[in-house]
């Protein structure tokens, strides 16, 4: 079977991982935290966790890893208005 390993060599795009997990604990690092997928991390070009927050429907972006920019360690918040994000409401 093929991994993520393979099919990012062959792949012409950056692979992008998006996860939303149950706890967002930042003693535990971002890739420990999917189960069995530590070493998730040495195959994609930017991972983003979802913390979203049920209560005030904003939801922050954290940016956990990313190749091409700066941008890792950073966060954006952005508010849930019906089923779309609007504009995001401040950057991390």
């Amino acid at each position: 079977s093929e991994t993520l390993h393979d099919y990012g060599v062959k792949s012409s795009i950056p692979i992008v991982l998006f996860a939303q997990l149950k706890m967002a604990n930042p003693s535990i690092d971002f890739f420990s935290r999917i189960e069995g997928h530590n070493t998730l991390g040495a195959n994609v070009k930017t991972a983003i966790e979802i913390v979203p927050n049920r209560k005030t429907f904003v939801t922050t972006f954290v940016i956990h890893k990313d190749k091409y920019g700066k941008l890792a360690g950073k966060g954006i918040e952005a508010r849930l208005v019906g089923s779309e994000y609007r504009k995001p409401s401040r950057s991390i």
